[in-house]
């Protein structure tokens, strides 16, 4: 994906950034016009322009990890979707783990705040979040964010859990056709 966005960037003649940001304001954009024309609700547009609690927590969270490792937030994406864990990223760069886990923490509990104060979440559900958004808690050996090779790691796991091991093919299986 990371060479479509370069191609797509090259031939605009603006860096892969500002793309993703004009993505992501024409996508915002978008939903907002389609509630004023009572096409999407309102929480239908959250949901559409990524402004979510849990999308802005999680982005919350991204953009610490990439200050504390001296990356961009789409530096970080890019090495998390090549198959990068955090932890990977933190040994190349030489940044301390406790100090990186100790900012995703911070940045991810300040953004549940945000969103009690925003009203898109309970000061409950906001407190449940909390309670596991500890610095130890946090799991650099995994993605933590979608589209990371975590979730599907932490997906695999659970299948693993519920139905044995299943990554490898049955050897009855029948070759597979293209």
């Amino acid at each position: 994906m990371q060479l479509y966005w370069d191609a797509l960037a090259k031939r605009l003649g603006i860096p892969v950034d500002k793309l993703q940001q004009a993505m992501q304001d024409a996508r915002k954009d978008a939903a907002n016009e389609a509630v004023k024309q009572g096409i999407l609700t309102q929480p239908q547009a959250d949901r559409i322009a990524g402004n979510t609690a849990g999308a802005l927590i999680a982005r919350a969270g991204q953009e610490a990890a990439a200050k504390t490792l001296g990356m961009t937030t789409t530096e970080l994406m890019t090495a998390l979707r090549g198959r990068k864990t955090l932890l990977d990223l933190a040994r190349e760069k030489n940044v301390d783990v406790a100090k990186l886990r100790a900012a995703i923490a911070d940045a991810e509990k300040a953004a549940v705040d945000q969103a009690v104060k925003d009203g898109k979440l309970t000061q409950e559900q906001a407190d449940k979040l909390k309670a596991n958004l500890k610095p130890e808690n946090i799991d650099l050996t995994r993605g933590r964010w979608g589209g990371a090779p975590g979730w599907s790691n932490q997906f695999k796991d659970k299948l693993k859990d519920r139905f044995g091991k299943f990554d490898q093919r049955p050897s009855n299986a029948p070759p597979f056709r293209r």
